[in-house]
């Protein structure tokens, strides 16, 4: 195992690190974990690292599993992006991705990946840039979003990367750093000031998402009619 190890690493390194160049199935040992850390957020930013947490402080949200894919499980592949629910390539046909959410890779122009479940024993399909260093950028567009949850996948094992929150306005609303790992750990954000345009996640050991829930995502104890109006 420890030599299967060292040459998957050395095979990384000279392919530019790219998820797309891993052809053979590799199942890695047990992946470190790490106790979730509250982040503190600020006045206009919650974060949350417990999922039952967050969906109970915000329901209603809308989910993309990335399960409506064309691509069998096992497998891996890349596309060019965006991805969203318009998208015609050997991953997705339009109407698989809900409306609502978009992917691109940052820079804008690189490629996209999905890896599906049982690739590199990952438990579920996850997206995001096919090459490591690359980020990824989840945009929300024709509905308001307030809150935003998802599973952060590194599947070569524990390790953490940065998230930008921009708002409406085009302003970052916060930063902050968010761990995962080969099953995949919770992050989430709810906006109390501003609609939130979109997310930018950036890692240097391939972050790729799944399980990805958006709106509105009112808190129960602040709902009132009034608050309600803002979703129409």
């Amino acid at each position: 195992m420890v030599l299967c190890v060292l040459l998957l690493t050395a095979s990384l390194v000279t392919a530019g690190m790219e998820w797309s160049n891993l052809t053979e199935y590799y199942i890695p040992g047990e992946a470190q974990t790490s106790t979730p850390i509250e982040d503190p957020g600020n006045d206009a930013l919650t974060y949350y690292t417990n999922q039952s947490t967050f969906e109970s402080a915000h329901s209603g949200l809308t989910l993309e599993d990335w399960s409506n894919t064309s691509v069998p499980p096992g497998q891996v592949v890349s596309a060019n992006g965006p991805w969203d629910y318009l998208t015609s390539n050997p991953v997705w046909q339009p109407g698989d991705i809900v409306e609502g959410i978009r992917m691109n890779c940052i820079p804008s122009g690189n490629l996209l990946v999905i890896l599906t479940t049982g690739f590199l024993g990952v438990p579920q399909n996850i997206c995001g840039s096919n090459t490591f260093i690359d980020g990824t950028e989840i945009e929300f567009f024709n509905y308001p979003v307030r809150a935003f949850g998802c599973l952060i996948f590194y599947p070569m094992g524990f390790s953490s990367g940065d998230i930008e929150i921009v708002g409406t306005s085009g302003s970052t609303l916060g930063t902050t750093t968010a761990s995962g790992d080969l099953n995949g750990m919770f992050w989430g954000v709810y906006s109390d000031d501003e609609d939130i345009d979109h997310i930018n996640f950036t890692g240097a050991d391939g972050t790729l998402l799944g399980d990805l829930q958006f709106g509105y995502g009112l808190p129960l104890a602040r709902t009132t009619w009034g608050s309600i109006k803002q979703i129409f």
